[in-house]
Parts: structure tokens; sequence; C-alpha cells
């Protein structure tokens, strides 16, 4: 590099690239190294062409390239338009004398590009460069920044197990091919992935972002995996089009991340998910935005730990959200503004202590908690729709802690079935077993007498007891012990028939009817034994018909009383002691009911 034979070669912005912006070279820029013997160009802006027939190896050009990085003038560093066929550092130390970029802006590999196992030192710049080959730079590290902005990548990309210890920028990139930037990958600082196009695989599995990772308005035609990453500061995947399969399992999010237009910064719309995307067994510690997402199919989530506050609102779903062992500790916010068609949330096993469930303004939401924790959440119809937004949800064996059912009251009234959907929907009907029946109601009744809410526990206690006696039934005819079968019988006789008399104690004007039933009963009884015998009526001056019933009425509520004397025969006497047993059973039961009436 004597200076006395320069290379020729001018870049031109307009001509040569682009003229401004976006990274790009805005000035003409004249090549500062030693032109070849042979030609007017430096062996960096001869062709692979013009190289082979100079016998200039790619060998040479790398050698040539390294010693020119390694100079002391500040200029050897660029490399503007460089053309290259194979430019092969790997394992080398690329280390420049001045400590400034490795500048090749608007390059061109014919070949491959390779850098596996090298260690970049300084800056590099591949800014509106052309790789037609493959670039190779696994398990390389990067000091410094590390700038590709808005280049074409035609050949694989594979950066597994690299390390980029300062910014990259692959904002406005297109990977005609796999970009692997996986198996660890580590980014320290913030990854720039802006408007990139991936039109093949883009694999970002088990890759470590400690910085920002941007990936708003990214294109990924193909699928997008990023299984077991870590995001330890704020993602945004706003705009970002995901038209294969979007595979985030295992995913962690220790910071904000954003795929829905919360992310007000940035100037992008939501994400798209054409394809249902996979989040499963991932964990969110800070918020969660899928704000305005579209969501073309339905959403995986199962197994997923919304630590901080998760937001659907205005999200657009196309089928089901699987909601099973999801975890949602910091207000869950589930309010879409439209559906394609009846979709159905699946959470089994799902613990919601806080959030907002609810209804679209187009379509039909379905909510379906089996085995799940409900905390105070708040729930939803849509505007203009007079069905209240209970009748879109079914409660299986589900915890209520705080979980308000006071303002759908009036509708529950009088069934309080809260384990079927009450409108006509699709979605199969669940068969309930009588023990699931059972608990389903009791967890129920619990959550309402939580919240002194004692209308709904009268409603769900009336319902955890049928329950039960279904239960019953149902181990009578199993049991093939007589004295188990006898005893299921005798429980479920009794069940019944204290659901008859008072409905479980929740209905003494039912039990008041019963009371004034046997009184009229058993004087009927008295009636028909003077009859058969002849006596003369108990009582003198009064209308035959009443002289039984206040005969009835005193046996009723008396165990010791005169009457008893004047019975004609023995067994009439019998009849009034069995009375007067039963008038006190009765009057105590209806004491008790009347009690708890006044206190519902």
């Amino acid at each position: 590099m004597d200076g006395e034979n320069v290379c020729a070669y001018t870049y031109v912005p307009g001509e040569d690239g682009p003229a401004e912006g976006g990274d790009a070279v805005e000035e003409e820029w004249s090549c500062p190294h030693d032109a070849h013997p042979d030609a007017e160009r430096c062996v960096f802006h001869l062709s692979p062409a013009e190289c082979a027939a100079r016998d200039v190896s790619d060998a040479e050009v790398r050698d040539a390239f390294i010693e020119a990085i390694r100079a002391t003038p500040d200029v050897y560093n660029e490399f503007v338009g460089a053309h290259f066929d194979t430019l092969d550092l790997s394992g080398r130390k690329l280390e420049s004398g001045n400590s400034l970029p490795v500048n090749l802006r608007h390059a061109t590999f014919a070949g491959r590009l390779r850098l596996r196992n090298a260690h970049v030192v300084d800056e590099l710049v591949l800014s509106h460069s052309h790789l037609h080959g493959r670039f190779d730079f696994a398990s390389a590290r990067f000091e410094n920044d590390l700038t590709a902005y808005d280049c074409t990548f035609d050949g694989v990309v594979k950066a597994s197990t690299a390390r980029f210890d300062r910014r990259v920028v692959f904002a406005r990139s297109t990977f005609t091919y796999t970009a692997a930037f996986d198996n660890g990958a580590a980014f320290d600082e913030d990854a720039v992935f802006t408007g990139a196009h991936f039109a093949s695989n883009a694999q970002f599995t088990g890759a470590h972002f400690d910085g920002r990772a941007f990936f708003r308005g990214a294109a990924f035609p193909d699928d997008a995996r990023f299984r077991s990453a870590e995001f330890v500061d704020v993602a945004s995947f706003a705009d970002a089009d995901f038209e294969g399969t979007a595979d985030f399992r295992s995913t962690r999010f220790n910071a904000a991340v954003h795929f829905g237009d919360a992310d007000i910064h940035s100037g992008y719309e939501s994400a798209r998910f054409a394809i249902e995307p996979t989040f499963a067994d991932g964990v969110s510690e800070d918020a969660f935005d899928c704000a305005g997402v579209r969501f073309d199919a339905g959403a995986d989530f199962q197994g997923f730990d919304f630590d901080g506050p998760a937001d659907f609102d205005g999200a657009t779903f196309g089928d089901d959200v699987t909601l099973t062992d999801v975890t949602c500790g910091g207000g869950f916010r589930f309010t879409p503004d439209s559906v394609t068609e009846d979709v159905r949330v699946v959470a089994e096993r799902t613990h919601m202590e806080n959030g907002t469930l609810g209804q679209p303004a187009d379509g039909r939401v379905f909510y379906d908690f089996r085995d799940a924790y409900l905390g105070p959440v708040t729930v939803t119809g849509a505007e203009g729709d007079d069905t209240p937004a209970i009748a879109y949800m079914r409660f299986v064996t589900t915890t209520f802690d705080e979980f308000d059912f006071t303002g759908f009251r009036p509708y529950l009234e009088p069934e309080f079935d809260i384990h079927s959907f009450d409108v006509p929907t699709d979605i199969d009907p669940v068969e309930l077993s009588p023990r699931d029946e059972e608990i389903t109601y009791m967890k129920a009744k619990s959550g309402a007498d939580e919240v002194g809410d004692d209308r709904c526990m009268s409603g769900f206690f009336v319902r955890e007891m049928r329950a039960r006696g279904k239960r019953f039934r149902a181990h009578a005819r199993r049991a093939d012990d007589p004295l188990e079968r006898t005893t299921n019988v005798v429980h479920y006789g009794y069940n019944r028939a204290f659901d008859f008399l008072c409905r479980y104690a929740e209905d003494p004007h039912r039990l008041l009817g019963v009371l004034i039933g046997v009184i009229g009963v058993f004087g009927l009884l008295y009636w028909a034994g003077f009859a058969l015998v002849a006596a003369p009526a108990p009582y003198t001056g009064a209308p035959a018909p009443l002289n039984f019933v206040l005969l009835s009425g005193e046996a009723f509520v008396a165990m010791v009383y005169p009457p008893v004397a004047s019975m004609p025969t023995w067994v009439l006497r019998g009849v009034a002691v069995a009375e007067s047993i039963v008038g006190a059973l009765f009057i105590s039961l209806f004491l008790f009911t009347l009690t708890r009436a006044v206190h519902r």
C-alpha cells in the first residue's frame, strides 16, 4: 500500500446504491486502496471473474483484506462497494490498527462470507450489501456493533451460538433462506430486526436477548421459531406479520413484550398471526401486550405464566384460544373486538387472580372454566347485547375467590345453572358426574358466601344438595353389597324428602304449606277413627270438620296434651303421639328454615 497506484473505483450515490438515508453512503466515495498491478482497481473492486483472470485467489483477497484493516491509516478500513467471491475469515481475529469501523457498505459477495469462530473486535458495517452465498458467523464474537441495514442475504445465514457484545442491526434486511440465530446466540445489547423480511425459516430457538429486541414490522412468511428464547429487556413485535407457524414455546419475557398497539412509541400497528401461534409453557414477568392483534386462527397459551398484566383488548380471533394451565397473576384483560365465529376459551386448571373478560362487538366468545381458580374478575357483555355475559360462561369444579355473581343474580334465578352455556351453541355440552356437579356448586356456594351474596349462596347450595342426591342414587345402583346399597338408598330418600319439604331449608313457604297439609291429613285420620268406633266428636259446639282439624292441630304442636285422654281407642292415641313427634320435628325445621330465609 504505497499510494502510488490508487484504485480508480468511485462509489456514486444514486447510481451504485441508495442516494440517502438508511445508513447509506450519501456522498461520493473514492477507494483508498492500491490498485492491482495489472488493473485500474484494487482486488476488492475487481469482480471475481477479473480476479480469476489475474490469478488472484480468494485466499489472497482475504489476506489483503486482513492486512488492510490492520493498517494504521483510517481510510484503509473502508471497502465501500467491494466485490468479493468468497471471503473466508473463519477463526480469525479482526482488529484494526485504528479502532474504526470496518466499512463494507454496498458490498457484493458472489460466494460466501465466512466468519465462523471469528473474533471481530471493531464495528462491522454491511449495510446495503448483497450476499449471494451463505453468511456463516456461527460461534463468532462481535465486540462492537454489527450493522447490516437493508441487506439482501440470498444464502443461508448461520449465526448459531454467536455472541454480540454490542448493538446488532438487521433492520429492513431480506433473508431469502433460513436465518439461524439459535442454539444460544447471545445479544448483549439491542437487537434490531425492524422491517426485516424472513422469506424462509427464522430460527431464534434458545437465543438470549439481554438488550432490547425489535422485530417491529418484520415479515415471517415461513416459520418463526423463538422456542426457549429469553428476552431480558423490552421486546417489540408490533406490526409483525406471521404467515407461518409462530413458535414461542417455553419463551421467557422478563420485561414488557409488545405484539399489540400499546407500543405507542413505535408508530406501528398490531401484529398478525395467520396460523395459530403457540406460547405454551412460556413466562411473561411484565406487561404482555396483544392489544389489537389479529389472530386469524386461534392461539395456544397452554401452561403460560402471565406474572404481569396481559392485554388482549381489541384483538380478533378466528378460532379457539387455549388457556389451559395458565397462571394470570398481574391482571388479565381479554376483551376482543371481533371473532369470525363462536370462539371457545378453554380454561382448564387456569389460575386467574383478577382481570376483565368481555364479549366482542362482532361474534361470541364462550369461556369454559374447569378445575380453575377465579379471583375478582370482571365480566362484561357486548354493547347492545341484552344477553348477560354470564350466559356465555361455563364453570366446572372451579374455585371462586371474591368473584361476584351478584350482578347476574336476576338472570341466574331460579335455577342457578353455571355448568352449562345458557345460549344456543354448537359447543358440546359437558356431561358431569354427580360428584363433579356437587363439587362445582359447593365451590360456587363458598365463593358466593365469601362476597356476602346470600341469595346466590342459597341457589348454589340447592344445586349442590341435589347433585349429592344423584351421587347417592348412583352409588346405590352400582353397589354389590346389600348393606351399602341400602345405606345409599336411605341417604337418597332423606335427600329427596329434604328437597321436597323445604328445598333443603331454603324455602319456608313450601314448608309452611307442608305443615298445613300434615295437619289436614292427620285430621282425616282422626275423623275416620272416630267414625269407625262411632265415638262422639272430641269438642262440642264446633262444626264436624273443624272438630278433627282442631284435634290434629293440638296433637301437632304439643308432646303432652289433654286430648290424648279423650281418644276413644289406643290406636288413635298412638296416631296422636306420632303426630306430636312429627310436629316437633317439623316445627324445629320450620324455625330453622325461616331463620335462614330472613338471613338470606
